[in-house]
């Protein structure tokens, strides 16, 4: 199970490095549990616990949505800042990706969903 981790854990800091937008990232379990976190230190003052639960309780409220509104498959959900962007999106049926973007000179948002898209069936494979 560490070597999977810290397989997923290099893919995860790839994804980083795509983008001089992306601040961080962080792989979530389903049902609430801090799996991988490549966040910033010192941005962020919630608890990994913290930050595992309300991505988790975001992702289901965000499923929930898309399927009482009739809008097929949830994809993923992001949350729009003065500064930045927080995108969350299924790694597979047991994990959850959530991306931490700053806002840049140029919009890269469609760049940043495609990497964090990639990256998201990746990890999604090698969890199995």
């Amino acid at each position: 199970m560490a070597s999977r981790i810290e397989a997923i854990r290099e893919r995860l800091m790839q994804l980083i490095k795509v983008s001089p937008e992306i601040e961080g990232c962080a792989l979530i379990s389903s049902d609430g549990f801090m799996l991988v976190n490549l966040l910033p230190p010192g941005m962020i003052t919630l608890s990994d616990e913290d930050i595992a639960a309300m991505c988790a309780s975001l992702l289901s409220i965000g499923e929930k949505i898309v399927k009482d509104m009739k809008k097929g498959v949830f994809e993923r959900q992001i949350i729009m800042g003065k500064q930045g962007y927080t995108i969350i999106m299924d790694a597979g049926p047991d994990a959850i990706l959530m991306v931490l973007a700053r806002k840049g000179e140029k919009d890269r948002l469609g760049l940043i969903y495609l990497e964090a898209s990639r990256a998201a069936r990746d990890v999604a494979e090698m969890i199995g």
